[in-house]
Formats: C-alpha cells, sequence, structure tokens
C-alpha cells in the first residue's frame, strides 16, 4: 500500500501563547504522522506572526510549492494556525482541496467529509476569530482609557520624553536639549541639513545611537512638544497589515487633551514652524506642477567645476522657502563660494529666451536665414581648423623623421630618452588625426537647411516644453543647450545650433549668450510667478 505523505505548518502566534511555541506544534504534527503512518516530508514554519491575514512567507512558499507537490495533506496542530480569518481559512481549504490536498488539525478530530464535521470546523474558526477581535476591543477600551487620563498606551515615547512608574510623560533631560534645537534653527530658517550637522556635532544621536539625519517633519509636527496629547489620530491598519499615517480619523473619534504633558517648545515656536511647513508644502506642490529644478544639474560652477543643483533656503524677514540653484560641492569642509540664484527667475528668463531668438514661429523665416549664415561661417572656420591641423601634422611627420635618424646613432641612455619623444609624437599625432577626420566628415555633409523643416522642428521644441511633465521638458532643454555656466556674475550658455537641423555633426556648432545675473535677480514677480506657457 502506498504510503500517504504530508508537510506540517506551525505558527508561533504573535500573542505568545506558551501552549502553542512552535516545538510543541511540532512534536504533535510528527507524533500523528506516526500514529497514522503518514510520511512527513517537509515543515514550514512562521514565527511572531499574526493569524489575522496570510501575509507570511513560510505560508506563502508552503501554498506556492503545493501547485507541484505529491502530498496528500497539510497538517496543522490547530486549525487558527492557518488563520483566525474564518474567509480566508476557507479560501485556504478551498485551494488545497482544489489541489487534491486535505488539511488535517491534529487536537480538532474532524471528519471534514461529512456535513457535520464541516459545520463544526466552521464553528470553531468563527470562534477562534471572535476571539482575535473581542481580544482587540478590550485592548483598545484599555488604551482608551489610559488615553482619557494622558497615560501612555505603550510603544516608545516621543524623543524627549521618558515615561514614569505612573504611566504619565516626563521630560527626558538629556534629550529636550536636541527638539529646543531642532526647533528653533527651522524656525529661523536653517535647512535639515544643517539642523542635523549642529546636532551631532554637539554630540545628540537618535534613539538608535545613530547620527541625526535630515530628516525631521515627524519631530516637527508632534503636539505632545507644546503639552498637547493626542491619541487615536491615525486609522487602524488594513487587513495586509499597512497602514497610512498620513490619513487622519475624523476629529470627533481623536483624543486630545491640552496641557496634559510637560510642554518643551513653546506656542509661538511651535506655530511659525507649522507655518513654514505649511509654505513649505504649498510651495514644493507649485513646483512640481510647474516644473521644480528644471535646469539642476543643466548648469556647471564656474568656480570648483561642479554641477549646479536645486535646492531651498529661507529668505526674508519671515523666513519664506526660497527655491534656488546652488554649488553644493565642499572643498576640506568648505562649501564652494558661489551665490546661489533664484530657480523661478532662472528659469523664466531661459525660457523667455528660448522662446524669443528660437522657438518664435513668426521669425521662423529671419531665424532659418541666420541659421544658414552661422552655418556658412562654421564650414568656412573648419576649413581654416582643417588647414592648420595639417600644417601641424606636416610638422610632427618632420620632428619624428629627424629623431628617427638621431635614433640610429644614439647611445643607449639617449635612445631612450628619443624613444619616449618619438611616442609623444606619435601620439599627438594620432589625436590630431582623429580631429581632422571629424572635420572632413562635417564638410563632406550636405547641408541643405529648408525653412519648412526649421518650422516643423521649431513647433515640434515649443510643443514639448510646454508639456506638464518635467522630464520632458528637461530633455528639450538638453537637446537645446549644450553648455551653462554659473560664474558669480553671469549665466554663460551656449546653445547647440545643431538641435534645428535636419543633419548631423560630429563638431561643436554653438553660439553663447551671456546674461547678466542683474537681469535675472531684477525679474518682477508677476513675470515669474505664474506659469510661463510661451
Amino acid at each position: 500500500m502506498k504510503k500517504r505523505k504530508a508537510v506540517g505548518y506551525a505558527r508561533f502566534s504573535s500573542d505568545k501563547q506558551r501552549e502553542e511555541s512552535i516545538m510543541h506544534q511540532m512534536e504533535m504534527i510528527n507524533k500523528y504522522c506516526i500514529d497514522k503512518h503518514i510520511e512527513l516530508m517537509d515543515q514550514y514554519i512562521d514565527e511572531a506572526k499574526s493569524g489575522t491575514n496570510t501575509n507570511r512567507d513560510s505560508f506563502q512558499q508552503m501554498m506556492e510549492d503545493a501547485k507541484s507537490s505529491t502530498w496528500d495533506y497539510v497538517i496543522v496542530y490547530k486549525m487558527d494556525r492557518l488563520s483566525r480569518n474564518v474567509m480566508d481559512a476557507l479560501s485556504i481549504k478551498k485551494e488545497l482541496t482544489r489541489l487534491g490536498i486535505q488539511i488535517i488539525s491534529v487536537i480538532e478530530d474532524f471528519d471534514n467529509d461529512t456535513p457535520e464535521g464541516g459545520f463544526f470546523n466552521l464553528i470553531s474558526m468563527g470562534m477562534s476569530e471572535f476571539y482575535v477581535a473581542n481580544l482587540k476591543r478590550e485592548i483598545m477600551a484599555g488604551q482608551m482609557q489610559n488615553a482619557k487620563q494622558a497615560k501612555t498606551s505603550g510603544g516608545r515615547p516621543a524623543y524627549g520624553y521618558s515615561v514614569n512608574k505612573d504611566l504619565k510623560f516626563v521630560i527626558n533631560e538629556e534629550e529636550a536639549p536636541a527638539v529646543k534645537i531642532m526647533f528653533q534653527m527651522v524656525a529661523d530658517g536653517y535647512s535639515y541639513v544643517e539642523v542635523a550637522e549642529k546636532l551631532n556635532e554637539l554630540g545628540y544621536r537618535t534613539r538608535k545611537g545613530r547620527p541625526f539625519h535630515g530628516v525631521f517633519t515627524d519631530y516637527l509636527k508632534n503636539r505632545k512638544y507644546i503639552g498637547e496629547y493626542v491619541y487615536n489620530r491615525i486609522p487602524k491598519r488594513k487587513p495586509d497589515g499597512s497602514r497610512n499615517s498620513h490619513i487622519m480619523k475624523p476629529e470627533s473619534e481623536i483624543v486630545r487633551i491640552p496641557e496634559a504633558v510637560p510642554a518643551i517648545i513653546e506656542d509661538e515656536v511651535f506655530e511659525k514652524v507649522q507655518n513654514l511647513l505649511r509654505l513649505r508644502k504649498e510651495r514644493k506642490g507649485y513646483a512640481k506642477r510647474d516644473g521644480k529644478y528644471l535646469l539642476s544639474g543643466l548648469i556647471k560652477c564656474d568656480i570648483c567645476g561642479y554641477a549646479v543643483s536645486g535646492g531651498t533656503d529661507y529668505g526674508g524677514r519671515n523666513k519664506y522657502l526660497n527655491f534656488s540653484y546652488a554649488c553644493t560641492h565642499k572643498s576640506e569642509g568648505q562649501r564652494c563660494s558661489l551665490t546661489r540664484i533664484n530657480m523661478l527667475k532662472t528659469d523664466r528668463v531661459i525660457l523667455l529666451y528660448i522662446y524669443e531668438h528660437f522657438l518664435n514661429l513668426s521669425n521662423a523665416k529671419e531665424f532659418t536665414s541666420n541659421l544658414r549664415i552661422q552655418l556658412h561661417e562654421f564650414m568656412n572656420n573648419l576649413v581654416i581648423r582643417k588647414n592648420s591641423l595639417l600644417n601641424e601634422i606636416e610638422e610632427i611627420d618632420k620632428q619624428i623623421e629627424e629623431l628617427g635618424i638621431d635614433l640610429l646613432d644614439a647611445k643607449k641612455i639617449r635612445r631612450f630618452i628619443i624613444l619616449e619623444n618619438l611616442n609623444a609624437l606619435e601620439e599627438k599625432k594620432s589625436e590630431l588625426e582623429m580631429i581632422l577626420k571629424s572635420i572632413n566628415d562635417d564638410l563632406s555633409v550636405k547641408t541643405s537647411i529648408i525653412k519648412e523643416e526649421i518650422v516643423r522642428i521649431i513647433k515640434k521644441f515649443a510643443a514639448e516644453l510646454r508639456d506638464n511633465n518635467l522630464q520632458t521638458r528637461r530633455e528639450v532643454l538638453m537637446k537645446i543647450i549644450k553648455q551653462m555656466i554659473l560664474t558669480q556674475d553671469t549665466l554663460i550658455i551656449g546653445f547647440d545650433l545643431v538641435a534645428f537641423l535636419s543633419f548631423e555633426l560630429k563638431n561643436e556648432f554653438i553660439v553663447t549668450v551671456t546674461i547678466e545675473r542683474e537681469t535675472i535677480n531684477h525679474l518682477k514677480k508677476k513675470d515669474y510667478q505664474t506659469p510661463y506657457k510661451g
């Protein structure tokens, strides 16, 4: 007679009941298999996992393995080890039955082949689900009673606080000064990065003993710091175990008790920080809609040569949040001295210039004519460069020939020096020949510029620059702009005219424009605060 096969499944309940430990469950499953002459092929174990959902690693692996298995049974110590949710348990049973696998409970000896056995099995699962739901309700009731007395309901207290023997919040004298520094620095306009640097410099650490990093939003929004106790603010977890901490319950369900916790931060400082956070959120929303940091990474710093990136700073008497482009490169602990420049103003000036001088359809005829003239000059310059290169290569050939003659009569040491010079000349000649080839390739191109083709390209670029997608707009600018260099006084832009041609060129065909910083800085608010559509 063919021996029946099975696997065992055990789960260590998150409520940690001792009599249902992993060891005990597997002992009982093994004993059952021996008594019933069943071959136990494998075991799947989930430790400290809740039974209210099926999002468990070993359980999921077991269900996947079952699809290609030769098992006859899945054996559990008790049915609620599979799930404490009736609907989940029935779904599991249905799926395993479809695969020809029967579930066996060691201590619940139900005959699932009879209506009575299935009925009692269902009652058992329902009782287990009721037990969990009732337990949660009782725990929640106890926590709400604690909350109404402004006591902790468990978990780690907010940074800056400890909990005394009466479960009340008290100020942690070692951590509270760090909280004051956080709020005051943010209120004074410092960035999160600067706040973290200051805290770390003073020796403060997070609860896990790690250095602070530039994320303080959760600290800054915590109303405990002004003495207000808040509980039951966030909705319960979803069936899959996830929870969105940014969604709040209705105010009628939230427990709020003013002056129930010793305050660390003054109300005025707290409210100033909240206003800054709201303003930052509004500005970020605007910047995201209209192309935040459109030129980030496209601009190079004239001082250190590193890429200029987008960032935020605070300015004005009320410390309003500003978006700007700045060089954040550090050398020997010192930041680059390049002065930052307003992002909104810079973006607008660049877009205005591009639309007026390159994407102006009413000026397409003149633009086409100028492009032909510039291309003609470009080709003439290539011819001049070609002749210069030919002369330079000819001179190198002469030097190589002379060194070759010297090499024949040179002694050992002198021969070594001559060979080094010959190698250097050969490398130089090779580089020049590569440049010469690129020039010859460009001179051989059929350079026909047709107005209708220019108009088509202008329309395409203009439409893409009006697109709401930031990446689409950046890709257009990367085609039109070859390079941008920010100095202390100017923004130097090299526009790539190849972008408007229907043929490729290997050499740079650019026109350089210099825009004074004063022109950008003096732009009026009405000219840059509303989205520009060209």
